[in-house]
């Protein structure tokens, strides 16, 4: 028995490890050339513990880059799992879609960057008209 449990932690343990290292590792906007990517298959993988804590460690490390965001990492570990739960989403890279998240919440705030003005940019045209509607219709 403790032999399973061992190895069942060694696995939670490199998961985490390895979820931390890519989300600190990867720049903002990692390319689909990359050979290694933490993509949804690999998010739904780990303990819904241990995906709160690559969502802290995320932003963690956008704030030592000046990014502030206030929603909690539940928040946004719930918008990944509801996501990823559909089968044809789970290879969507999780910093890329984590970070748009973000931005369609209006939750990334980069200094010298205003938050409209970001979205704009991260998110091209029609993704955002589509996110004012919906941030509209919410109201």
């Amino acid at each position: 028995m403790i032999g399973i449990r061992e190895n069942h932690m060694k696995k939670i343990f490199g998961a985490v490890v390895s979820g931390v290292f890519l989300f600190t590792s990867l720049s903002f906007a990692q390319t689909a050339s990359d050979t290694k990517v933490f993509n949804g298959d690999n998010w739904l993988s780990m303990s819904k513990r241990d995906r709160v804590a690559v969502i802290k460690s995320f932003v963690s490390s956008a704030s030592k880059k000046g990014i502030t965001i206030k929603k909690s990492a539940v928040f946004y570990a719930r918008k990944l799992d509801n996501l990823y739960s559909k089968e044809d989403a789970r290879k969507e890279q999780v910093a890329n879609t984590l970070k748009t998240f973000m931005i369609m919440e209006y939750d990334w705030a980069e200094p010298g960057i205003s938050k409209e003005e970001n979205a704009k940019k991260w998110l091209g045209d029609d993704l955002y008209k589509k996110n004012k509607e919906r941030i509209a219709s919410k109201r």
